[in-house]
């Protein structure tokens, strides 16, 4: 048994760092940070047994009602370890994948580097929430493909059905990989194992189970209720922006995000992502569509915070830097940028475990827990009015259960900005109406009681809001850890206005990049010397050079131009 061990004693080294890596940095008690403002409607469910925000999550809901009952720490700590649990199996699994690209062990290690050196990644592992499963679930997905394991893929991503609807985008990728390789093969194109997954949605028998009074997510128990609350995303088709934002900053803010959390990896993947299609590389493809898909389904939804939908991106992301590590012609660049790489990567795990230590130094203060603590003040039927609702209004529902309570949130969202403000109008009538303010620095706030001037600043606070809702709210230039830990959605309300110059970007931006060849070839046709192999080397240099710079122009304008 020892000696087996020993030869996985890599494997076993990389699940216990990542781990104790995890674990290390995950949430000791409630937290608003990392944009968790749904943990308290997990911890509610898992409590209490109740549902939670479309489309539920039923799988993740029942599994977590039984993880909250093990005596481990804080009830919230409990929940967050399904997190970090998660993202350790996972850095497994991908040194597992990478091994099948490379006979370098040290190499193989980019996958599980990449991952973990993440700020997205580290942000979404230590909190409450259901991206670190559902990574898990996509990686286990591939991983069971690869092996030709296919009824186990379509049973695991049927789990991930009944956990979080970015599993569609390994559903699609692979069910559509299965059906080429069937047809190449002159096998039956479509066979039942390929509609295993289906038994995903059965899960959803739990929402009506656990829907209950005091009705905070499906109003009664009616077919409209219900439709409403399974359909409720508005302008959104699966999450996709029909009149998606100005794409600018979407990209701006992608650029700042995928550079703390890639580092130069992106030197590995780029390369990766080419010579993939180029040498018609199956597995290569597959994970190219695997690490763009939730890219772009970042860059085109409305909501600025989900960010979080990129998660699976940095773990495929990271396979596909192993598989760029062997793609270089030149010996040289086999070892010395993917050694540069595995540095780097070191160095954002370093950064990551100083700027996301949930309690010590990210959110020392635990502000959730002070301001779930400070709710014992406020007498029953009190009326409470919030600026910024999402964040406050799920801590208060929890509060109501935990203690037996009846207090009343109000918060501006979009539609309902007017029916609440007559609410609000209605309590401070009755004398019960408080007002929270929080600073524009972060999460900190203070509730007191309402006075007449008031109701100005909060019909302000309506129409600022369903500006937001619009997409025509849009935030500055901001450092990456503020665009992560949600300090950005907190404190900043930039200035409402569009920006005309989105197709003319992305028109301009493809240009530079295509005209890298021409360029390489122009400055280092005369040094390559008839070599083939190094004029391809001197062309991704250039191609690598100008998309940096290209970023670096496009961030400096971003700073300058009226978005």
């Amino acid at each position: 048994m020892i000696e087996r061990l020993k030869s996985y004693k890599v494997e076993l080294l990389v699940l216990v760092c990542s781990l104790a890596y995890f674990i290390a940095l995950t949430a000791p008690d409630m937290t608003w940070v990392n944009v968790d403002s749904d943990g308290s409607a997990y911890l509610l469910a898992a409590k209490h047994w109740s549902i939670t925000h479309p489309t539920g999550a039923p799988l993740y809901n029942m599994f977590n009602w039984l993880m909250v009952r093990i005596p481990i720490g804080s009830e919230y700590f409990r929940l967050c370890l399904v997190s970090a649990v998660a993202a350790g199996v996972t850095s497994l699994f991908l040194y597992l994948l990478a091994k099948r690209y490379t006979f370098s062990k040290w190499k193989a290690l980019l996958a599980p580097l990449v991952f973990c050196a993440s700020g997205v990644v580290v942000s979404q592992a230590t909190i409450l929430d259901t991206y670190s499963v559902i990574t898990l679930m996509s990686v286990l997905a591939f991983w069971f493909h690869v092996k030709g394991m296919h009824r186990a893929k379509y049973i695991t991503i049927g789990l991930g059905i009944a956990v979080h609807h970015l599993i569609l985008i390994p559903l699609g990728v692979l069910w559509i990989a299965d059906l080429i390789s069937r047809r190449k093969t002159g096998l039956k194109i479509v066979r039942p194992a390929m509609f295993l997954w289906l038994f995903g949605f059965l899960f959803y028998a739990y929402v009506p189970l656990a829907n209950h009074a005091p009705y905070n997510w499906i109003q009664g128990e009616s077919l409209t209720s219900y439709m409403n609350y399974f359909f409720s995303q508005g302008g959104l088709i699966g999450g996709l922006s029909i009149n998606t934002g100005d794409i600018i900053m979407r990209l701006q803010d992608f650029i700042t995000i995928s550079g703390i959390s890639f580092g130069i990896s992106g030197l590995l993947i780029l390369p990766a992502c080419v010579a993939a299609f180029r040498r018609k590389d199956a597995e290569g493809v597959l994970l190219f569509f695997l690490f763009i898909f939730p890219i772009v389904y970042y860059l085109t939804d409305m909501a600025p915070q989900v960010y979080t939908y990129m998660m699976p991106a940095f773990a495929f992301g990271g396979l596909l830097a192993v598989k760029g590590s062997e793609y270089f012609d030149l010996k040289r660049m086999q070892v010395a940028l993917p050694a540069l790489v595995a540095v780097t990567s070191v160095f954002l795990i370093g950064f990551n475990i100083q700027s996301y230590d949930i309690g010590r130094n990210l959110d020392r203060d635990m502000v959730m827990v002070r301001f779930y603590e400070s709710l014992d003040s406020l007498p029953d039927g009190t009326v409470l009015w919030t600026e910024n609702g999402g964040w406050w209004r799920g801590t208060v529902w929890l509060y109501n259960a935990d203690k037996g309570r009846d207090l009343t949130i109000l918060p501006v969202f979009g539609e309902t900005g007017e029916e609440n403000i007559e609410a609000a109008q209605e309590a401070y009538a009755a004398g019960n109406l408080h007002i929270q303010e929080y600073a524009d620095t972060g999460w900190e706030s203070s509730i007191r009681m309402a006075e007449a001037g008031d109701f100005e600043r909060i019909e302000a606070t309506a129409a600022v809001e369903q500006e937001w809702d619009a997409g025509r709210i849009k935030t500055g230039w901001t450092s990456p850890v503020e665009l992560i830990t949600g300090q950005a959605e907190i404190s900043r309300w930039g200035a409402a206005t569009r920006s005309d110059h989105t197709a003319a970007f992305v028109l301009v931006a493809f240009a530079w990049c295509a005209s890298s060849q021409s360029v390489a070839d122009f400055l280092f046709k005369k040094r390559a010397k008839g070599s083939k192999k190094k004029l391809q080397a001197y062309r991704w240099g250039t191609f690598i050079v100008m998309l940096m710079l290209l970023m670096v122009i496009f961030s400096l304008l971003g700073m300058e131009m009226a978005i």
